[in-house]
Parts: C-alpha cells; structure tokens; sequence
C-alpha cells in the first residue's frame, strides 16, 4: 500500500439506496469539495464527470473509499479506471469516532471519514478488482442455487406439515418430502382415500422412472394404503388441496437447481484456464473438484466467493472469510480462543459441508473428526476442525498443482490417528 503517496486526491461516497454523498479531500485531510450523486443512469455518469474534471483527466492521481464492494457505484468508478477501495463497516464505525465522539452520524460527514481515513490509514482498506466475467457468471449461478434451495426446503417443510395431518407414516419412506418420485406418489394418491385404488405396478412404474430402488413397491403400497383412524373428511379435502397447490411449486424449484447445476459446471470448465498457474499442471478447478466432499455447488461457491484467495494463494484470507481461522484475545492472565464471527456467510456454509461430507466419506477427515469428538469438541467445532485440515491440504495441493489421491498415505483401517 506504500505507493498510496502517489494519490493527489481521496474520494468517500457514502453509498445510499437513492442518493450518495460525496467528498474529496486534499493530501492536508481538507475537505475540497461535497456534493450528491443521485443513484441513477444518470447521476452516475455526473460523478464520474466531475472526479475526471477534478483530477483533471489523470485518474491514476485519485482514489476513492466506498463502503460496499459492489453495485453500480462501484462498477462505473472501476470501468472508468479509478482506483476504489473498501473496507469493514465496523472499521469505518470506529474511524468515525475520531471525529465524532458523541456518536452523531450523517452522510456528507461519512463519505469524509471515508475519504480522510483512506488517506491515513491505507492499510485498514483493500483495493477492488474487477472480476474474470465467468467469475461473475459463477457466482449469480451460485446464488440462484442457493435461493432455489431455500424456497425449496421451505416448500417440503410445508408439505411435510400438511402430510403430517392425514398420514404422517408416508415420510417415514421419505422424511424430507423433497424427492421427485415423492411428489410422483402424492400426484397419484394425496391421500389415504385415493391410496385404495394404488397397485403394486403402477408404484413399480414411479420408482422405475426416478430409479428408486433402495425402496420396494410392496413396502410402499403398504405404508401409502395405512389410513390414520379418526381423521375428518374434511381435512382430507383441504389437505389434497394444499399438496396439490405445492407440487408444482416443488418440481419447478427443482427443475431450477438442477438447471443452475448445469451452469455451474460449464462455468467451472470455462474457469480452467484462468485459474491454471502452468500449462503442464492441472487447473485449480480440477484440483478443487479432486477434493472429498467438495462437488459442483460447493466449488462453485468457494471460486465465485473466494476465487482471489485461492489464486493467490492466500490461505490465511481464504480461512478468516470461511471463518475456520478462530479469533485469539488475551490480555494479561486471560487469553480465550474464539469462534470467528466476522466471516462471509456463503463461504462458511459451503465449508461447514465440505467437512461434513468428507467427515463421511474421506478416512483421514472421518479419523480426524473422530480425535476431535474424543476430546470434547461438539459436532459443529469438530467439523470447523475438519475444514481448517482440509483447507490446508487443499491449499498446499494448489502450490504443488497436484490433485487428490486417496491412496497416498492411506489412513490405515481402524487407525484414528489424526
């Protein structure tokens, strides 16, 4: 951050929903100009007119602070070639308090915070790249995948609820309510009534189609023909209704994950080359892809979240963002080793399964987790144990550009060792 002192001029825009405030200062901390920006086509185009007139035409002598690292501001400051900047918002919180000790706050006087603290502290503050457009690509598909999969648990809870009502002995064949040959058997029979008239060959048909065999037609015949004594008529009636006012709801989010995993993928293939280091090594991609418990959806996340850790390396940054790097406080006598609470949430999600599917799968991670449940450690400690182990065997395999090998230095059986 040392060639900072060729800057003539630092911009704060505190962004708002509407309209944003900005100041430009002086290298004195001097406040030279404020003015508004409304959050427009428009009034975007204005800002950066006015900066360029400012620094007359030489955009490498200005930089500007902004709290959020993405949006429309961000984008037209960064294609018009200025150098912009964010931080923490709770960084910006306590350079705040330098000149406001009462706590008052309002735009202009946070767009100069921004500004001036840039100006003293460039160290606090880490400078915005534009990102590969099948990194961007990557990660709105990511997203869309993750929005998808919350609407659609949310939806199988709801049914689940309604079959709760009538027959609640159906889930045990399917406890999630979230599997399309499910909802298949709900089309044909939504409850206990219409399950008299089911046969053993047209269940057969269902799995056949969906390629269900961990389940036999019989069993499910059985279990669908049972009818819970007691129950009212009418709360067959309502409740057929709401399943069949859920199931379309169901196969279209389903339909949306399994299209956003397909472009995922592809986006993933077209990533290779950018995250290649030698031409003779395998991608990053690849190498990521080699890891257990790391798939489609989860490597999707950690390149579209994290993609410039990984290419540079920076297996410190990748862990404080993931939050698997705990927070150390000590003072005097008293030192306490914490979970870290400032991290993406994305990321850490993405981990927290990535350890949970290895913890399952792999012998070294399903070892390691082992130790650490010995020891005291609940489910969720363990697991974040799990990811800080593989995130440094992923991240020493990224320098080596090798992929994964279960066979190398295999965990022998019944070893626990860590």
């Amino acid at each position: 951050m040392g060639t900072m002192i060729k800057w003539l001029w630092w911009v704060g825009v505190d962004w708002a929903r509407r309209s944003h405030a900005v100041c430009v200062v002086n290298p004195a901390g001097e406040r030279v100009k404020e003015f508004g920006v409304a959050n427009t086509p428009e009034g975007l185009a204005g800002l950066v007119a006015k900066l360029t007139e400012w620094c007359r035409g030489d955009r490498s002598a200005m930089c500007v602070a902004i709290e959020v690292p993405h949006g429309p501001v961000v984008d037209a400051l960064l294609e018009a070639g200025f150098a912009v900047f964010t931080t923490n918002p709770k960084q910006i919180d306590r350079f705040r308090d330098r000149y406001s000790p009462s706590g008052a706050k309002d735009d202009r006087r946070d767009a100069f915070v921004q500004a001036n603290a840039l100006r003293t502290d460039p160290e606090a503050f880490q400078r915005i790249e534009p990102d590969p457009p099948a990194v961007v690509e990557l990660r709105e598909w990511s997203r869309i995948d993750q929005q998808a999969g919350k609407e659609l648990l949310a939806e199988a809870n709801a049914l689940s609820a309604q079959l709760m009502r009538v027959a609640p002995h159906w889930l045990r064949i399917c406890p999630a309510a979230n599997e399309p040959w499910f909802w298949s058997m709900l089309e044909l029979a939504p409850t206990p009534k219409e399950a008299l008239t089911l046969t053993v060959r047209r269940i057969q048909t269902v799995l056949r189609h969906h390629r269900i065999r961990r389940v036999a037609a019989a069993e499910v015949l059985a279990t669908w023909q049972a009818a819970c004594q007691g129950t009212p008529a009418g709360v067959f009636t309502a409740v057929a209704a709401h399943v069949k006012m859920l199931l379309p709801r169901l196969r279209l989010l389903h339909e949306q994950r399994r299209q956003a995993e397909v472009e995922m993928a592809r986006s993933l293939k077209a990533l290779e080359p950018v995250f290649r280091t030698k031409p003779e090594r395998p991608s990053d991609v690849r190498i990521a892809l080699s890891q257990p418990g790391l798939g489609v959806r989860l490597a999707a996340r950690l390149f579209g979240d994290a993609g410039r850790c990984i290419a540079a390396r920076n297996c410190q940054g990748f862990r404080a963002q993931t939050g698997t790097c705990p927070v150390t406080k000590q003072s005097g006598k008293t030192r306490l080793v914490l979970m870290r609470r400032a991290r993406d949430a994305r990321l850490q999600d993405a981990c927290y399964h990535w350890a949970r599917v290895a913890a399952m799968h792999d012998p070294r991670a399903k070892a390691h987790y082992a130790t650490l449940m010995r020891k005291g450690h609940r489910h969720a400690r363990a697991l974040r144990g799990v990811a800080d182990r593989l995130i440094s065997r992923f991240f020493a395999m990224l320098e080596q550009g090798t992929v994964y090998d279960p066979n190398h230095r295999r965990v022998p059986s019944g070893q626990n060792n860590a």
